[in-house]
């Protein structure tokens, strides 16, 4: 079963790398930043667009099966010297827009554990919601996962189609510190065979 991918916020393509590596069919990044973009081209191609998330009409952008989304956190880091801001509230609402209009089987989202609080993700939370996805939500150091420093991440698997939602187990701990419990994000039938 071929399953189409796409990354909100995508920056140098790390996450579709992943979802690369795990078979899926990369259709589209969306990157802010034409420097960044480029990163992501010379390392996946040719198919991230520069946008602005805030301009995007999310009417004309492809269904995807898997979408993942890391919404800019600066505003949210525990370095930050300033709030929540209104674009970063309208940022939540397109992204939240795509959700409704196209309902991927999966969504996937990546932020700093602060993110949890705001306005922003109640945005996309209450859409996902609305939708009808079963939504995880994990406090995760990736660490955990062989990112070389403690970065504590806000992970999210939200799925419309019943299945559980979990993360992959550990690699580089012995112990499951997830909140989700260590359970595959797809169910094996819905793996790409590798």
């Amino acid at each position: 079963m071929e399953l189409k991918y796409g990354d909100f916020c995508s920056g140098g393509g790390g996450m579709t790398i992943g979802a690369a590596a795990a078979g899926l069919t990369i259709v589209f990044g969306v990157e802010y930043e034409e420097k960044i973009a480029e990163v992501y081209r010379h390392n996946l191609g040719d198919h991230v667009l520069v946008a602005d998330i805030l301009e995007m009409d999310m009417e004309t952008m492809p269904y995807v099966d898997v979408c993942h989304m890391s919404p800019p956190c600066p505003s949210f880091s525990r370095a930050s010297t300033s709030s929540e801001s209104e674009t970063d509230i309208a940022i939540a609402r397109n992204l939240a827009r795509y959700i409704q209009l196209k309902r991927p089987l999966v969504v996937t989202l990546e932020n700093v554990w602060q993110y949890r609080d705001s306005q922003s993700w109640a945005t996309i939370r209450l859409t996902l919601d609305r939708c009808g996805y079963q939504v995880g939500i994990a406090n995760v150091n990736m660490a955990d996962y062989g990112v070389p420093q403690t970065r504590e991440r806000m992970i999210v698997v939200a799925r419309r189609d019943g299945g559980e939602v979990g993360l992959s187990p550990m690699t580089h701990t012995g112990k499951d510190k997830s909140g989700l419990g260590v359970l595959p994000i797809f169910q094996d039938s819905m793996l790409p065979p590798w």
